[in-house]
């Protein structure tokens, strides 16, 4: 017996059963989706080198642990970390990524430090990177190498570090520099006189002083500014901004009007969403959220520019039905000049499955929640947290400049793959897990391919599926009916001939033949099908003639057709 690539114990017990490999991944996948933490809570290490210490068996390696000090011992799941000198200030900072919020953070290296020494390594006979290649700096009073970096083209996981190979100095001064590039080659380089950035190109032995680039000019903004006084404190889950590259359309929601009454809003069909005709911001809010209040307050501010960008603003509140008057109230006293509402569970439930099949997640939705509608009725962006009218008119400009898929990447760019399109599919099911049954239909139904086909070649795929059935009688009254939407149809009056002659009606099949043959008399099955009913009606001769005709053809089917009507020449005469 064969073992399983990841061993015995990794296979499933039985068939369709997920193995206990593939188990704990679907396992660990879904805790993520809810929210739970990947690493369990795990909080990121930080060590510092004190050089050598002594041991039993003498001097070892000894490192002392900075996390807390450092501010490094951050509680989110760290995936990657990349060090350079971001801020072009001599000292190395760091870029880490997680899989819990913020997915991004720097962190600004402010330790006052001694000097350091960056170098690009340039290959002219190897690699143009210089990928592979090692720098050794001599450092005074230092043995040799005082200093040792290889250039690399990625270190760690799911990283990628930066060109420059950085030599911190502390208060040393560089001596000497050589290069082993990969090609075999050693060379040595003046120039390396001090600190600062340096291009070493292979066979130069020189080394070429690069400017320090302008922060201010070039670089990223880093400053870090205070919020403003009026700002609201965005929900526990952080804001957060999501520009589909791929809409998607929303299933019909149930809400209640101003008054109570019952409506419908949105909806898929077999062609997509269904909308209102002009793109829409629906916000999620209660009036006991401070933010949300802030949020409506800032958006009625912004009536005048949100018209001007032909936007709408639809308020519904997640209020219990004793809290709706104070809702209302909140709505009056802002002046709401937009349209508003009330949710359902149903409604609400349902805008949760779609945030949360945008970002792959099952958290809840959070307050306030906003959702781009354009006018077709699919979703286009989303908002958790407050968002400033003047970003949902940037959004939905870009997005109607430049498409969907440019307005939802950070920077543009080259794609190596084709981007994943929509899957109505696996929509549908997260809402079958929900329990929303008709939400799950309306995307279901969206998948239905329609294709225009003629009355008879309905007729005729009608015809096929009865036949496949045994229906002898359905498909041939399907068939007529093809023939008779189409005399002109070789294919019809062939099908309704087989289907008689299966049934015993020699005579009606004749009839049928002799319409094919019309219409194709190059078609030799026929031909001897028909040539087999007129034998079994005991018309010999024009069976005979038939055959005659096949022959003529040079029809493989002669010899066949010969042998047969042999057998029925030798059967006695019925007395």
């Amino acid at each position: 017996m064969s073992q399983s690539p990841l061993g015995e114990q990794d296979a499933p017990s039985r068939p369709g059963e997920l193995s206990p490999y593939a188990a704990g991944w679907s396992a660990l996948s879904k805790s993520i989706r809810r929210g739970f933490s990947w690493s369990g809570n795990e909080r990121n290490c930080a060590y510092l080198n004190i050089g050598p210490s002594a041991g039993p068996e003498g001097a070892l390696p000894g490192f002392a642990s900075i996390s807390a000090i450092s501010g490094l011992d951050l509680n989110q799941d760290g995936r990657a970390v990349v060090a350079l000198d971001w801020d072009h200030d001599g000292d190395l900072d760091l870029w880490l990524s997680s899989r819990s919020g913020p997915r991004l953070r720097f962190l600004r290296n402010e330790t006052p430090g001694g000097a350091s020494v960056q170098i690009m390594p340039v290959g002219t006979t190897t690699n143009r990177d210089g990928v592979g290649a090692r720098v050794e700096l001599g450092l005074d009073g230092a043995p040799w190498p005082g200093l040792t970096r290889t250039r690399r083209a990625g270190e760690g996981i799911l990283s990628q570090g930066g060109a420059w190979l950085h030599f911190g100095l502390g208060q040393a001064s560089v001596t000497d520099c050589v290069v082993h590039w990969p090609g075999g080659a050693t060379e040595a380089f003046d120039g390396v006189d001090g600190p600062g950035r340096f291009v070493l190109t292979e066979g130069k032995g020189v080394a070429l002083r690069a400017p320090t680039p302008d922060v201010e000019r070039e670089g990223p903004e880093l400053s870090e500014r205070e919020p403003a006084p009026d700002r609201p404190v965005p929900n526990s889950n952080g804001a957060a901004r999501v520009v589909l590259s791929s809409p998607r359309p929303i299933p019909t929601l149930t809400v209640e009007t101003t008054d109570g009454r019952p409506a419908r809003f949105l909806g898929v069909k077999r062609d997509g969403g269904s909308g209102t005709g002009a793109p829409i911001l629906v916000l999620l809010w209660a009036q006991w959220c401070a933010p949300c209040v802030v949020e409506l307050q800032r958006l009625q501010a912004a009536a005048p520019d949100l018209a001007a960008a032909g936007l709408g603003v639809l308020a519904l509140s997640v209020d219990e039905p004793g809290d709706r008057v104070d809702a209302s109230e909140v709505l009056a006293r802002l002046n709401w000049s937009f349209s508003s509402g009330f949710t359902t569970p149903q409604a609400i439930s349902v805008l949760d499955v779609l945030a949360g099949s945008v970002v792959d997640s099952e958290e809840r939705l959070a307050l306030p929640s906003s959702f781009l509608i354009d006018g077709e009725g699919q979703l286009i962006a989303m908002y958790r947290g407050p968002v400033e009218s003047e970003q949902v008119i940037a959004d939905l400009g870009e997005i109607k400049t430049k498409g969907h898929l440019s307005a939802a990447t950070p920077f543009p760019g080259i794609w190596a793959m084709p981007v994943a399109e929509f899957d109505a599919r696996a929509l549908a099911q997260r809402y079958e897990r929900r329990g929303l049954d008709a939400p799950a239909r309306e995307l279901q139904l969206s998948l239905v391919e329609v294709q225009k086909i003629s009355p008879a070649d309905f007729q005729m795929t009608r015809g096929l599926a009865r036949l496949k059935q045994g229906d002898l009688e359905g498909a041939a009254e399907a068939f007529r009916a093809a023939t008779e939407a189409d005399p002109t149809s070789f294919e019809a009056q062939r099908q309704l001939a087989l289907a008689r002659h299966r049934m015993g009606d020699a005579r009606g099949a004749l009839e049928a033949y002799e319409r094919a043959l019309v219409l194709d008399g190059s078609h030799a099955q026929t031909r001897f099908n028909m040539a087999l009913a007129l034998a079994q009606l005991g018309r010999l001769p024009e069976a005979e003639a038939e055959l005659a005709e096949l022959k003529a053809q040079g029809s493989e089917l002669a010899a066949e057709l010969e042998a047969r009507l042999e057998s029925v020449r030798e059967m006695p005469e019925r007395p």
